[in-house]
This record gives C-alpha cells, structure tokens and sequence, in this order.
C-alpha cells in the first residue's frame, strides 16, 4: 500500500523477493518494481515449509538457514550494483545475516515486525522452538537498523518496557 503512494509520487520502489513458482524474475505493477531471486533450498512453493516447522529439526535449520543465507548474498550483491535511500525490510533471518555481511546497510535500514506468531518469534510463549528461546531474530535485528515498526500496538508496548525500543 505504501509503496503504492510513494511510487505514484515519483519514487523509484523496487521489491527484492524470492521467486516463487510461477512467477517472474523481473514484474512491475504499479509503478513498483519487483526483483526475483531462485533459491533452491527451501520449497519454492509459497507457505509449503513453515518456519517455525523447519526449525524443530536439524536438517530443517540447516535447510533454512542455508536457505536465507543465499537470499542475503544474492540481495546484498544486488544492492551493491544499485544505489537507494533506503532499504525496508519485513524478514529478520534474511536481514540478521544481511546485515552482518555488510554493516553498512543499517543507517539505511527499516524493519518492519510484521502481526502474526509474536509469541514465539518473540519467545513469549512457551511452545516456541528452543532455537527461538534462546535466539530471536527479530529483537537482534531490532537493535542493529536504523528504526524499527511493530504493526501491534500491545506488543510494541511489551517490547519498550523490555528496553527494545
């Protein structure tokens, strides 16, 4: 929505996204352009292996940490062939090894945390993977950019008044 409205202001907008099945390695719709990268580790089959489902086992993490660690690379090696403002971004694991690759993306950098399982990505519920409990991507990511957003107002308050603001 809001890519929309900036786009039709006359901002350059361009999506960095993993191609899914059936989809193009290059779209634009809107004004706003759409980057496509293939991955092949994880399922190109849009919401086949969830997350939290992948981590439980090991070669589910290795899978999927291997998985985002090729996004990172193959984003960051487009980002440096292209100039930009700012970088928006919506997902942590990608992100957190994004931003360890290349530090100088943070002053840059806008995370969105996204409404959807707060509780275990933020490791407030007690049926979290143990990698969440003792890692959250989110809050580290959430430390290292320049602002953070988070789209649900009570968690936003929980995660101030735990000193993530």
């Amino acid at each position: 929505m809001h890519s929309k409205i900036h786009a039709k202001k006359g901002h350059d907008i361009t999506v960095l996204e993993r191609r899914w099945a059936g989809t193009n390695y290059r779209d634009e719709a809107d004004g706003i352009k759409f980057v496509r990268f293939d991955l092949n580790i994880c399922s190109n089959v849009s919401n086949k292996e969830i997350v939290y489902d992948q981590i439980r086992r090991p070669i589910g993490a290795l899978r999927f940490i291997s998985d985002r660690s090729m996004f990172a690379l193959k984003t960051n090696k487009y980002l440096k062939q292209d100039e930009f403002d700012i970088l928006h971004v919506h997902l942590p694991f990608a992100t957190n090894i994004l931003i360890n690759i290349n530090r100088e993306l943070s002053s840059r950098m806008v995370y969105t945390a996204h409404i959807g399982e707060e509780r275990k990505r933020f490791a407030l519920d007690s049926s979290a993977p143990l990698a969440l409990k003792l890692f959250s991507p989110d809050l580290y990511l959430m430390k290292r950019v320049r602002k953070s957003v988070v789209l649900n107002e009570p968690l936003k308050e929980k995660l101030v008044r735990k000193g993530n603001s």
